[in-house]
């Protein structure tokens, strides 16, 4: 699901109107490869509410910004703007460097989850 994509991505650009929730419990399945994933980004309490509660509970782009889910809050309809200019950023830089931090970045996100 979606979920999942949250912990595939650098970083997180939502309006706040955004709401974030993991399901899996909800549907009676097991909440894993996202709680770990989210657990790198996010308290631990927060990561195992958030599991937990599933569909019961919705997270605002507010406390997800809080928490570190989320690294920019825009105004409703923002994000993709948001993202867009990161990306032109990002994108203008030498792509050595970009794809080196990027490896780097990955590396020390999972030596940190197999510790």
């Amino acid at each position: 699901g979606a979920f999942y994509l949250l912990g595939e991505a650098e970083f997180i650009v939502a309006s706040r109107e955004a709401t974030f929730f993991d399901p899996h419990t909800t549907y009676g399945m097991v909440s894993a490869y996202e709680a770990i994933a989210m657990a790198q980004r996010m308290p631990f309490g927060e990561v195992a509410r958030m599991s937990l509660m599933g569909t019961a509970e919705r997270v605002s782009a507010a406390r997800a910004y809080a928490t570190g889910l989320v690294s920019e809050v825009t105004e409703p309809g923002g994000a993709v703007a948001a993202a867009l200019r990161a990306a032109a950023v990002i994108a203008g830089y030498p792509t050595d460097a970009v794809q080196g931090t990027v490896r780097a970045v990955w590396s020390a996100k999972e030596a940190a989850r197999t510790q």
